[in-house]
């Protein structure tokens, strides 16, 4: 009997042990569980915290602050051992974190669509930029005037991180220029293409002028002042709405622009003046490099290729073009000579 109790005795304490190394394993595996778990959480709540830094969203900072509290209580449960609590406690604090990310998220792709409509909206803007002059209805003028400002305000709005109000207001100045290209593309007719090749032949006509001064033909002279003439009478066609006369006047104008060019450059003025400019270029192009001066250097470069093209447009027949060049260039060096003699 006695013999029995012993043998019992043996198999209860061997199971009794048997149960504690399995406890012991289990415990074990718990633990590395949460540890790996709680790992992860925190490099969650690291990309929330810095991707909330960025944001600066008010819900963002709340859940990441709530993430943070969690995961600081399953560190405690985990100090204490409390394997199961704390694992439990850092997937929540994860959770957390994730929705932090998730908000950040969904504020990034609003901001893209309030930049993408900001820059359609000042796309828009800048086509019908050309098409605000001095002479149309002063009621264009007030409509352009009230939609950039409320583009301006906008773009305000915007570096503000005010979305919603950003996209409203750039929205209504969308609306607006829509509105007045439409006003524009219904009263676009003969005048207001002819008035746009008036003011592109006054331009010409100053870059005549300028060719015309270094030229000594006489016969180029007197063209210019019957140039001048045709354009001033031009001008008052428009303004008395005869389209079909102020078309051929113009058309004339441009003749006698061609005629002169010819005249001067078949005395070869435009190649004498290149051959001028490209002697200046080359001497203050020196003098810029030995004061260190960047900025004149830069403007004496320029002022080649303007002259290389020039002689590219000269040597094809681009009279008109290759005049224009020259004239590029020698506005370079002017400003190079300013700088060098400051």
């Amino acid at each position: 009997m006695k013999r029995k109790f012993s043998t019992m005795s043996f198999l209860f304490i061997a199971l009794l042990l048997a149960g504690n190394v399995l406890a012991q394993s289990n415990g074990q595996i718990v633990r590395n569980k949460f540890m790996n778990e709680y790992e992860k959480t925190q490099e969650v709540i690291n990309r929330a915290r810095v991707v909330q830094q960025q944001t600066q969203t008010e819900k963002g900072k709340a859940l990441l602050d709530l993430a943070i509290l969690v995961q600081n209580s399953a560190h405690e449960f985990g100090q204490r051992a409390m394997y199961v609590r704390a694992l439990e406690y850092t997937l929540k604090a994860r959770e957390q974190a994730r929705a932090v990310l998730a908000i950040s998220l969904q504020a990034e792709e609003n901001e893209n669509l309030v930049l993408r409509q900001l820059e359609k909206t000042d796309n828009l803007i800048d086509q019908i930029q050309n098409r605000i002059t001095p002479d149309v209805p002063r009621m264009y003028l007030r409509l352009f005037d009230s939609a950039r400002d409320n583009q301006n305000r906008a773009w305000e709005f915007y570096r503000n991180n005010e979305l919603r109000p950003a996209l409203k207001m750039s929205r209504q100045a969308e609306k607006s220029i829509r509105g007045l290209l439409e006003k524009f593309k219904a009263e676009q007719g003969p005048l207001h293409r002819l008035r746009n090749q008036w003011r592109q032949l006054e331009q010409k006509m100053e870059q005549a002028q300028n060719m015309i001064a270094d030229c000594d033909s006489d016969e180029a002279g007197k063209l210019m002042e019957k140039a001048r003439d045709r354009m001033r009478e031009c001008e008052r066609m428009l303004n008395d709405g005869q389209a079909d006369q102020a078309e051929g006047n113009m058309n004339t104008v441009q003749q006698m622009f061609r005629q002169a060019y010819n005249l001067c450059a078949g005395q070869g003025s435009l190649e004498k003046k290149m051959n001028q400019l490209k002697g200046e270029v080359d001497r203050y192009l020196e003098n810029a490099v030995q004061n260190g001066n960047a900025e004149a250097g830069e403007l004496m470069n320029k002022a080649r290729q303007h002259l290389r093209e020039a002689e590219r447009l000269c040597n094809e027949g681009n009279v008109e073009a290759c005049a224009a060049n020259i004239k590029a260039a020698q506005m370079n060096v002017n400003k190079a000579k300013e700088l060098l003699e400051s």
